[in-house]
This record gives structure tokens, C-alpha cells and sequence, in this order.
């Protein structure tokens, strides 16, 4: 796999999206060599309506912008299947944005999704109340804030990342980042070394210290750091590491990948980190007790499954997002999604 550690990449990190310039790339993409005109003309408008929201004269409602789809034949329901594993009950209906935070964002109150969104938690009522209708920018907002990198993964079920130049440095810095996470699962257990109360009291920085920590060659480590730093997701600060607050998601990586990348975080957790009873776990072999099973289900039980799944992850997710205390130990989350609709 090719990893993309260009140090003359823009850094991008704490800048927002242009979320209006986006909106503009994309019609344009969308109609391709068609005039604005004709593209108005091809949705059904008597007057240059695609052009007004081309230019940005007009604001692009969600709405509007499934309709463009549709006539461009792309599917945003298995978009979002694709990318987040989750299919909105419906793309036009007063019940989008609703379901959309509520998969995005999970049991947050709605003045805590509009702190983490920078609006006025009245607009947010609108939304998910369904009397004001989301716009296209602020859909991607919102996908972008909550889903990080993914977002573009999603996107160019719509448009390729090429043709919009205003995304292209995010898009880029999230393909190195999630590059360097597949061909290097570990890669995120250094990440958690350095945010850990030990290493912030240590004078200076100390591989060897960081390798018996995560279970690493001391080699390891110092092959990692200099590559870390070179995608942003570590910086040093006087003589120690420090963790870049960016969000990484891995989504839109390949099958084999994915694969790899969990595997490694499975057997981790089984075999090598601590248990939560706090019981010493050896390298042959796991105390937990581990239960699956495997049963043939309806597909109302297979959505009702995936619900409860999902609350429950946004649920861990809450409480790891809030977590301010000093980190005393490293613990691995992991969740697993399989859809026998993605074999033959």
C-alpha cells in the first residue's frame, strides 16, 4: 500500500471546510457539460434555477439536492449504507435530520449538537422537529463534524474528490492518516502511549519506556514516530510527543484493509491488555468470557439488531468524548459490523 507522507501537503488541521464553495464544486461537477440552463431544464425548471444554486444566490436545500441526484442517477441511501452502515428512513421527509443525528451523533441533547456544530441550538429544534429543512452545506457540516474523514468517503459516492478543489488538502490528509492506520494497525496504540499521565511526567521522551507500554520493538517505535509526525496525527512539543486532536476515521479503506486492522485491535484485546476485573492477562491466552452467536434473522430483526448496536457504540463514544480525567490505562474499543448483503 502506498502511504502519502508529503510534507508540503497544506496542513488543514483546525481550518473548517468551505462548505459554500463545496456546494458550488459539486453542481458544477454534477451537470458536467451541460449548461446551467439545460441542467434546470433537465430537473424541470422553466427559469435558471440550477444556476442560482450553483452560484449560491440561492440556498441548496437537502431536498433539492437528493432530486439532482436522483437525475444523475446516484443513490444517497446506499451512499450512506456504504460509508456509515446505516440507511436514513427517508431522504426528503421531516424525519432526515432526526434520524441523521440520531445515527451521526447518537443520544446527544440538541444543545450539545449545536456547540459541537457552532449554531443556535433553536435551528437545531427546527431540524429535527422538521420545520426548517437542513441545506446541502450544512449537511455536510454536520457529516464532516461528526464522522471526520469518512465524510469524504461519502461524498465521492457523488462526485470524485478530483473535481472539487476546495476539499482536495482535507481529503488528502485523511488518505494519508488512514493509509499509515491500515498498513500499520498499531499505529493508534502509540498514539494512546503518549496521552497516557505516565508518559506526560516522564522528562523526556523514552522509546523504550513507549515499546513496554504497547507491547512494540523498540525498533518499532522509532520507525513510527517520524512517519506519525509526518501525517499530523503526532507533534513534538519540547523534548515529548504530543497527540494531534484531530479525529481519525478509517472508513472507505479497502475489504482487506479493514480486515487487517481489526484483526490486529481483536487479537489485541484478547490476548494481550488487561481484563476489566483487573485480572493480569498472559499472551496464550484471554480470562474473559467470550460469547457469540450465529443465528439465521428476519430483516426486521437484522435493523433492530443494528439499532441496538449502534446506540450502544454512541453510547461508548459518549462517554470516552467526555472523559477528562488524567489517562491512567490504555483500553481497546472495538466494534464490529458484518452485512451478509455485502457477499454474494
Amino acid at each position: 500500500m502506498e502511504i502519502n507522507t508529503s510534507a508540503d501537503r497544506p496542513p488543514v488541521n483546525g481550518t473548517s471546510l468551505p462548505y459554500d464553495v463545496l456546494q458550488t464544486e459539486v453542481l458544477r461537477a454534477l451537470r458536467g457539460e451541460r449548461s446551467s440552463r439545460e441542467m434546470s431544464a433537465f430537473l424541470g425548471f422553466s427559469f435558471d434555477q440550477y444556476g442560482r444554486w450553483e452560484r449560491g444566490d440561492v440556498r441548496l436545500r437537502w431536498s433539492a439536492f437528493e432530486k439532482v441526484c436522483q437525475a444523475c442517477s446516484i443513490d444517497l441511501r446506499s451512499a450512506f449504507f456504504q460509508t456509515y452502515g446505516f440507511l436514513p428512513a427517508a431522504l426528503e421527509t421531516e424525519r432526515f435530520a432526526r434520524d441523521l443525528f440520531q445515527q451521526i451523533g447518537g443520544p446527544l441533547a440538541h444543545r450539545e449538537l449545536a456547540e459541537r456544530l457552532c449554531v443556535d441550538s433553536e435551528r437545531v429544534d427546527r431540524w429535527v422537529y422538521g420545520r426548517t429543512e437542513m441545506t446541502f452545506p450544512e449537511v455536510c457540516h454536520a457529516l464532516y463534524q461528526f464522522t471526520g474523514q469518512g465524510f469524504f468517503s461519502w461524498l465521492s459516492n457523488a462526485v470524485p474528490i478530483a473535481q472539487l478543489p476546495s476539499v482536495i488538502p482535507f481529503a488528502a490528509q485523511g488518505e494519508s492518516e488512514r493509509s499509515v492506520y491500515l498498513s500499520f494497525p498499531y499505529a493508534a496504540g502509540l498514539e494512546a502511549a503518549v496521552q497516557l499521565e505516565a508518559y506526560k511526567k516522564l522528562p523526556r521522551h523514552d522509546s523504550n519506556w513507549m515499546a513496554e507500554v504497547t507491547g512494540l520493538a523498540v525498533e518499532v517505535v522509532d520507525r513510527m514516530l517520524p512517519i506519525l509526525e509526518s501525517v499530523q496525527r503526532l507533534k513534538r512539543v519540547g523534548d515529548k510527543y504530543e497527540v494531534n486532536p484531530s479525529f481519525v476515521n478509517v472508513q472507505g479503506g479497502s475489504r482487506e484493509g479493514l480486515a487487517r486492522l481489526t484483526r490486529y485491535w481483536t487479537e489485541q484485546a484478547l490476548r494481550r491488555f488487561q481484563t476489566p476485573t483487573g485480572l493480569p492477562v498472559t499472551k496464550r491466552g484471554n480470562p474473559n468470557a467470550i460469547l457469540f452467536r450465529v443465528a439465521p434473522v428476519s430483516r426486521q430483526a437484522t435493523m433492530a439488531i443494528t439499532e441496538a448496536l449502534v446506540k450502544c457504540h454512541n453510547e461508548i463514544s459518549k462517554i470516552l468524548d467526555n472523559d477528562n480525567e488524567p489517562a491512567e490505562e490504555i483500553r481497546i474499543v472495538i466494534g464490529h459490523h458484518f452485512s451478509a448483503d455485502e457477499q454474494p
